[in-house]
């Protein structure tokens, strides 16, 4: 049966591992952003590393969304 829009199919074992990885690996560089933040005195690297924040936090979100979604349950 084709997949439809609404369908969508399960992530596999591995896909699900890159997702949790690339999850990791975000959090780990939004801590540092977030850490670093403060420090900076130049006013346009405060606002790109805002705007580094803002863009890191947002795909947390799509990626935590995309897990909850789809991911392969555990018994």
């Amino acid at each position: 049966m084709a997949e439809t829009k609404t369908e969508h199919r399960r992530l596999a074992p591995h896909e699900t591992l890159e997702i949790h990885e690339m999850l990791a690996s975000k959090t780990n560089g939004l801590v540092n952003l977030k850490r670093t933040y403060p420090t900076i005195q130049d006013p346009q690297l405060r606002q790109l590393y805002l705007q580094c924040i803002r863009a890191t936090e947002q795909q947390i979100q799509e990626l935590v969304a995309l897990l909850q979604q789809r991911a392969v349950p555990v018994f």
